[in-house]
């Protein structure tokens, strides 16, 4: 009894053996032809992706007042502006805004004071590539927030944004001068007017 039992064991670890064997080869080969495949399908894919990279967002919302659609497309700038007590790390949006007929182009940030002015009367310096700077006008937005400023030219900046790649701001801000804000502008596209 005891020797049909040792057989049986050893029978049944020999069988357990062979069948965890045969499954791993078969995982092996499962998981290496899907990686081949993975791993091809992502090199495809990365090469479209590199060609069509943005980092333009876009929205539409319709105003319910009023039922006229809102188009936006925002992009987060490449860096962040560290200001004294009590603002901290800030960040920044620009921001490209068809509403009721008409384009805006826009600055923001999370937090920060713009210093800007009323009726173009305040002038910020903008940069696209390596071109010369320009001056366009600085407003303040209807609502009077500080956060958030109105650029002026507002066609050509928007011209600009379709072919550049790089667009560099010379902001002023509340209680620290002046500083640049840079944005990755690659991929724009506008065709709301």
């Amino acid at each position: 009894m005891k020797k049909n039992l040792r057989h049986l064991i050893s029978a049944s670890a020999l069988a357990l053996f062979v069948f965890i064997a045969f499954g791993s080869m078969d995982d092996e080969e499962t998981s290496s032809s899907s990686n081949s495949t993975t791993s091809t399908t992502n090199e495809n894919s990365e090469g479209s992706e590199e060609e069509n990279k943005t980092n333009w967002r876009y929205s539409e919302d319709i105003d319910e007042m009023d039922n006229t659609k809102r188009t936006v497309a925002y992009i987060n700038s490449d860096n962040s502006i560290k200001f004294d007590f009590p603002y901290g790390n800030s960040d920044f949006t620009l921001s490209v805004r068809n509403w009721k007929g008409s384009n805006d182009v826009y600055l923001s940030c999370s937090k920060c004071q713009f210093i800007s002015g009323f009726s173009g009367e305040k002038t910020y310096r903008i940069k696209f590539d390596d071109e010369a700077p320009i001056r366009v006008s600085a407003n303040h937005s209807s609502s009077g927030s500080s956060d958030v400023v109105f650029l002026g030219s507002v066609s050509k900046i928007i011209s600009k944004l379709k072919t550049s790649e790089k667009l560099m701001i010379e902001a002023e801000f509340f209680d620290s001068g002046m500083d640049n804000i840079t944005f990755s502008t690659k991929g724009f596209e506008w065709n709301v007017k």
